[in-house]
This record gives structure tokens, sequence and C-alpha cells, in this order.
């Protein structure tokens, strides 16, 4: 059975439920509109679909006319499977399908946190579908800064369990991740910083983030092959960038009209 999204968000509609190749389903919104160009939202670490910015989006693509999907990854939300088994290939796997289900001949990705890292690779291995990223915060150097959040100790003790059990920052849930998490994410480092994107990124980053420094999309746009790149600094801005959804949006809409 799916487990159940966190309690304090409200009820969802019914999903459309994809088969991932691990026979596990996933759950995925679709929003009907015109045109060749969709719109798909990939959340971070842990966020589920039923949150403010992918349900802000898919308001304001449906106002607009405009395909729209927002989804769960495998182990969150209404999808099945367990948590503890993510990886970024997963998600990598989670996000194709649902592009696939999505059939627009384009679309335009916004990738928040750790799901701007999943979209990157995702685009990456579709260039001829995605037109455009728009990134929201992306966590480009996560898995470098991993003693970050455990700690060296932490860390060498995750390696030799195979296994580590913590909180959430935001929701206070206590979860399990295997360690194959960090080696899987730490095998496609080098894509990020050296794969690029030979497509339009737009970037927008809090001045002031205190879970992704904005250095990390500085980096980014210093290092990565990406031609068609531009950062906008958020003056104060934290990681969530909720009082900036409108700004980011029309962004997205931008995007999605050149196609």
């Amino acid at each position: 059975m799916a487990p159940s999204y966190h309690s304090f968000y409200p009820p969802l509609p019914m999903p459309t439920y994809l088969d991932a190749p691990s026979g596990e389903r996933i759950a995925c919104h679709l929003t009907a509109g015109e045109g060749r160009v969709g719109i798909c939202f990939a959340g971070g670490f842990r966020s589920v679909c039923a949150g403010t910015k992918a349900t802000t989006f898919e308001a304001r693509a449906r106002a607009a006319g405009l395909p729209y999907a927002r989804f769960d990854y495998r182990g969150i939300g209404e999808s099945e499977g367990r948590f503890e088994e993510t990886t970024i290939s997963r998600e990598v796997e989670d996000l194709a399908l649902v592009l696939d289900r999505l059939a627009t001949p384009k679309v335009v990705l916004i990738g928040s946190s750790l799901g701007g890292v999943v979209s990157l690779l995702t685009a990456q291995r579709r260039p001829r579908q995605v037109a455009a990223l728009l990134l929201i915060a992306p966590a480009f150097d996560f898995f470098e800064r991993n003693e970050h959040y455990l700690g060296a100790d932490g860390v060498a003790r995750w390696r030799r369990d195979g296994v580590v059990e913590t909180t959430d920052a935001y929701t206070g849930e206590r979860y399990r991740l295997r360690y194959d998490f960090l080696r899987d994410g730490l095998a496609h480092q080098a894509a990020v910083w050296e794969g690029g994107a030979p497509y339009t990124v737009r970037i927008f980053h809090g001045t002031l983030d205190a879970t992704v420094a904005i250095g990390a999309s500085e980096r980014f746009l210093a290092e990565a092959p990406c031609p068609d790149c531009h950062l906008t600094p958020i003056p104060g801005g934290d990681h969530q960038l909720l009082d900036h959804l409108d700004l980011i949006w029309e962004a997205a809409v931008g995007l999605a009209h050149r196609g």
C-alpha cells in the first residue's frame, strides 16, 4: 500500500498511477492544456506534490491553459514504495515516467532544491524533450556536503551500517535512508558540474538560504557548460521562496511560450 502523505496537507484529488520498473506505482496529477509545451514540477528531498509550490503552480497552469504535471517520488506521499530505498537514479526514473505520460513534445521542468538536480540529470538524458529548466534553490552540491547534514562520524556510521535513521527538518518525522542514496548521488555529482545544460536554465536562489547556500548556484554558473544560464538572487530569500512564487511562475510561463 502507498504510504499516506503528511497529515498537514489538504486532501488531494485522485491521481493517475504510473508503473515503475520496480513494480511500484507512482502517483501523478496531470492537468490538461493547450499547446506543445508542458510544465512539470519536480519536488525536493522528501517533498510531496501536495505542497505549496506544486499545487500553486498547478492552479496557475490550469488558469493559463497549460499542460502541467506534479507527482510523488516512490516512497513519498501517495506513491508506493519505501522511502529508505530512494536514490537519485530512482527519482530520475520516476520523472521520466511522468514526462512520458505528460506526452507533450516539449516540457519546462521546474525543479526545487534536490529536485533541481533530478531535473538537470533528466534534461541531460532528454535534450530533445526538455525545452528549459527553471530551478528553485537547486541543491547542486547536496552530496558533496553530506557531512554538513550528519557530521563525519554520522556518515561513517551510515557507511558501516548501510542505513541511517534521522529526523525530517521540516516535519519532525523520523525516517530511514540507505547508504545507497549517498553512493548513487556521488556517482552523479560529476554530471552536475561537467554535463551542464545545452538549453535555457533560469535559477532563483535566496541570498539567505540556510539549507542550500546560493554559492552552489554561483558555482554552477562558473563551472558548468551552460550557454544560456541566468541566476536571479532573491535578496533576503530563504530556501522555500514561498513569497516569490509569482515571479517564478511568470518566468516559467515565459519559458513555455518560447517553446
